[in-house]
């Protein structure tokens, strides 16, 4: 593991960031789902903050900014994703 210290942190060397980065889903009410390199990346394309995001995939938040985000790695993207499809199927048969 590479020790960081507080200095290289401050300077913002260019080696070390992202080195903890996982990737993100955003799944939208309408289904589609879209997968970002990182919460920062999703946060700067979508105009939110990474904070937020970061907390919907840590489960503390349910959605930011009207859509749901979870780590690509949680299945539980997949379960909602499933959800909104029966209930859009739902809607249609009406």
């Amino acid at each position: 593991i590479i020790r960081i210290s507080k200095m290289n942190l401050k300077r913002g060397n260019p080696n070390i960031g992202g080195w903890n980065k996982r990737q993100v889903v955003m799944v939208t009410p309408k289904g589609n789902w879209v997968v970002f390199e990182s919460a920062t990346e999703a946060a700067s394309k979508m105009g939110l903050e990474r904070r937020n995001i970061s907390h919907c995939c840590e489960g503390k938040r349910r959605r930011c900014g009207g859509r749901w985000w979870f780590f690509f790695d949680d299945d539980r993207w997949i379960t909602q994703l499933r959800k909104i499809q029966k209930e859009l199927e739902n809607s249609q048969a009406i």
